[in-house]
């Protein structure tokens, strides 16, 4: 197998089967499809790599010193629609704790008898 690196970072691309130099880049076939990798000064071709189990392009790094590990700026993709759905539920829970606390608020300043 083939690693697809980004330069900059050493962040895997993509785990590709084939890359071949074509005038307008690299043609690429690999986990993210078949597609033209057009900026290829950008990018580093390692061949002949064993690809450990769990390795994903953008999730994982590589060099040929350090081997594989963790992209610790790596953030999952997130649907808008998800997203939404996560500041929704944050909200309810914002929303809910601010309940408890004027609640307890009123209690406390309610005088005794």
């Amino acid at each position: 197998m083939k690693l697809i690196l980004n330069k900059s970072d050493n962040v895997i691309i993509d785990i590709a089967e084939i890359t071949e130099y074509r005038e307008n880049g690299f043609y690429v076939k690999g986990l993210n499809g078949e597609y033209i990798l057009g900026y290829i000064s950008e990018v580093d071709v390692i061949e002949n790599v064993v690809i450990p189990i769990g390795v994903k392009p953008g999730f994982n790094c590589y060099t040929t010193t350090k081997g594989f590990y963790p992209n610790t700026d790596y953030h999952p993709y997130v649907s808008p629609e998800e997203e939404i759905k996560i500041l929704q539920d944050r909200l309810q829970s914002v929303e809910k704790s601010n309940a408890e606390m004027m609640n307890l608020v009123a209690m406390l300043s309610t005088p005794t008898v």
